[in-house]
């Protein structure tokens, strides 16, 4: 990363379209991950405690499992936030 604190990008013509088509897509990905959630969880609620289930044309198997602990080591980890603003 750079160390200039900000960059004024009025001049770069095709961060609108990048952005305007990332905003888009991240809807859509929302939205099937709120969906793909809500289905997941009334499979979960059909098995009502069963490790397996089938019926025409599926199986279904629900395993759990232990994680091993562990401790992830310090890293530097860049997130990026945007958001629409008013053009005033």
């Amino acid at each position: 990363m750079g160390d200039d604190e900000h960059r004024d990008l009025s001049d770069d013509n095709l961060l609108p379209i990048l952005l305007q088509e990332r905003e888009q897509l991240k809807a859509l990905t929302d939205s099937a991950e709120r969906r793909l959630t809500e289905i997941t969880s009334e499979i979960k609620h059909r098995l009502r405690g069963a490790r397996s289930a089938s019926l025409p044309g599926w199986s279904i198997d629900y395993v759990t499992f232990q994680r091993r602990q562990y401790t992830v080591p310090k890293q530097e980890i860049g997130m990026l936030y945007m958001k629409r603003v008013s053009e005033d």
